[in-house]
C-alpha cells in the first residue's frame, strides 16, 4: 500500500540488486533493499532504516554498497552507509556527513577493493547547498567539502569512476545554472 520513489539497481552475477523508499499513508518514509534472482523470484528485501529516503547502490566485485539519508539518533538529517554482501544480513551503517532536509540527490560508485565514494548537495554547515563527497573504505570514512560556500546553489551531482573520477553537477556561482565538469583524481 505504500508508495515508492527513486529506485536505484545495480545488476550482479545471479541476480539483481535495487533499493528504493516507500512512503507510508502517514508519510513515514523507509529506505529498502531487495535482491531478486533474474526469473524475479525474491531472495531477500529489508528495511535500512525509518525516517529514510534516496537509497543509491554502488557494486564491489560480489558486495553491494548503499547510501542513503536518515535523521540520525540526535534527529539530525545525515547520509548513511553501509556494505551487504548479496545475502541477507542486518545493516550496521556508518554516518558518512551531515545532510539536509534539502538534500534529495546522492550518488555512488565502488571500486573492486572494497572503497566506495558518495557525493551528495547539502546545506547543513553552508549557507547555500555545496557538494560532498565521502570516501569510504574498510577503514572508516573521510569527508571533503567539493564546492566553495559562496552562496550559490551546487547541487544535483553525479560521478562516474573511483580512483579517476568524473563529477558532474549544477552550479549558480556564474549567476545562472550552468552544468560543470571535473574529471581527475578523488583526492
Amino acid at each position: 500500500p505504500e508508495q515508492s520513489y527513486e529506485a536505484s539497481l545495480k545488476t550482479l552475477d545471479d541476480g539483481v540488486a535495487i533499493a528504493w523508499y516507500d512512503k507510508s499513508a502517514d508519510g513515514t518514509l523507509v529506505a529498502k533493499l531487495g535482491v531478486w534472482d533474474f526469473d524475479g523470484r525474491t531472495r531477500w528485501v529489508r528495511a535500512l532504516a525509518t525516517r529514510a529516503r534516496n537509497p543509491v547502490l554502488a557494486r564491489y566485485a560480489d558486495d553491494l554498497f548503499c547510501a542513503w539519508i536518515a535523521a540520525g539518533p540526535d534527529g539530525r538529517e545525515a547520509v548513511w552507509g553501509d556494505s551487504f554482501k548479496k545475502i541477507n544480513e542486518e545493516p550496521s551503517p556508518m554516518r558518512l556527513g551531515p545532510a539536509s532536509q534539502r538534500t534529495w540527490n546522492l550518488n555512488a560508485t565502488a571500486s573492486d577493493f572494497r572503497t566506495a565514494v558518495v557525493v551528495y548537495d547539502a546545506a547543513s554547515r553552508t549557507k547555500a547547498e555545496e557538494l560532498f563527497l565521502a570516501d569510504v573504505t574498510p577503514f572508516g570514512n573521510q569527508l571533503r567539502q567539493l564546492t566553495a560556500d559562496d552562496e550559490a546553489p551546487s547541487k544535483y551531482p553525479s560521478l562516474s569512476g573511483t580512483t579517476l573520477q568524473a563529477r558532474t553537477w549544477v552550479d549558480k556561482r556564474d549567476g545562472n545554472e550552468e552544468v560543470y565538469l571535473t574529471i581527475g583524481s578523488r583526492r
